[in-house]
């Protein structure tokens, strides 16, 4: 029931869903209690579900991880640093660069970030796409 609550709670519409996913998330054994309150379909479900894999568990080099960095560098060449517009003090604004104050760098983190983009969409979208 503590599931069932949490999934209500967290403001979940779908409790089934929910509940599904809190099982396979937490990991729990697949003779414990919580079980029995799942339908057969959704059992089998989760014994055929691939594991889930967290932040840790992404490969070094998988393309998640390479899109991340990307989208990291492109958000940190975007901004300036805040000092210069408070009076050398930090007052944590973040102030988006002019468009003529781009470098190349940031146009070609850009460029690697629509290519590791287009290689990750798994929908197609992006295959009739120039870049």
């Amino acid at each position: 029931s503590a599931i069932s609550a949490s999934c209500f709670l967290g403001g979940s519409l779908n409790i089934e869903s929910c509940y599904h996913c809190t099982l396979l998330a937490q990991k729990y054994p697949n003779d414990d209690e919580c079980f029995n309150y799942i339908s057969s379909e959704l059992k089998n479900k989760i014994n055929n579900d691939t594991i889930i894999k967290g932040e840790d568990d992404l490969d070094e080099n998988s393309d998640e991880k390479i899109l991340r960095e990307h989208i990291y560098k492109i958000l940190k060449k975007m901004y300036n640093n805040d000092s210069d517009y408070c009076g050398n003090n930090r007052c944590n604004k973040k102030m988006i660069k002019n468009i003529k104050e781009l470098d190349t760098d940031l146009q070609i983190y850009i460029k690697n970030y629509c290519d590791i983009l287009k290689k990750v969409d798994k929908s197609g979208t992006l295959d009739s796409h120039e870049i």
